[in-house]
């Protein structure tokens, strides 16, 4: 994370959410919270030193796999006489090694469930003396069984979640 980059507190606060393990309980004690579902080496955060983390070859044992990135930045300057709003769009790709549909709606249920517990992010995300996240939707869900590109020509499902998440700064802090 980089000190100052409320970017970087965006990314790292919706794999909290995904990883929490003090809600939904009740998928927790199922082994069916995210947390079970996805082992650690399988989720893929694009913060370490790698130059490449997404593995040009991989096994049914790499999966299934997460990854959370940014797919659009918008910049609204002015957009209220004294603020400026930043509309990030960003992905949560799983992808499985089965077909079934067991493991798709379990990773389904319990990313929604995660997710759904956004309103932390409006405090533990925070640039400066504001707090900056007012809006944090998820949008879609796209489910595949037969995209082979995404899923790296393994045979399982593909899901890939997508939201829209605005930070609001006042135009005077920003320039500072």
């Amino acid at each position: 994370m980089a000190a100052g980059n409320p970017f970087w507190d965006l990314h790292d606060g919706i794999w909290d959410l995904l990883e929490d393990t003090s809600t939904a309980t009740d998928l927790l004690a199922a082994g069916k919270h995210f947390t079970n579902l996805i082992e650690s080496r399988n989720r893929i955060k694009f913060t370490g030193d790698s130059r490449e983390p997404i593995r040009q070859v991989t096994s049914t044992a790499d999966r299934p796999e997460a990854m959370v990135w940014a797919t659009q930045t918008r910049v609204r300057d002015r957009r209220a006489s004294n603020a400026d709003s930043i509309a990030l769009q960003w992905e949560v790709i799983v992808r499985t090694k089965h077909q079934s549909f067991g493991i798709l709606f379990d990773l389904q249920w319990a990313v929604i469930r995660q997710l759904v517990n956004w309103d932390s992010l409006k405090t533990t995300v925070k640039w400066g003396s504001e707090y900056p996240v007012k809006i944090f939707d998820i949008l879609t869900s796209e489910d595949s069984l037969i995209n082979r590109g995404l899923n790296q020509n393994l045979k399982g499902w593909t899901s890939v979640w997508q939201g829209y998440t605005e930070l609001w700064f006042s135009h005077a802090n920003l320039i500072a």
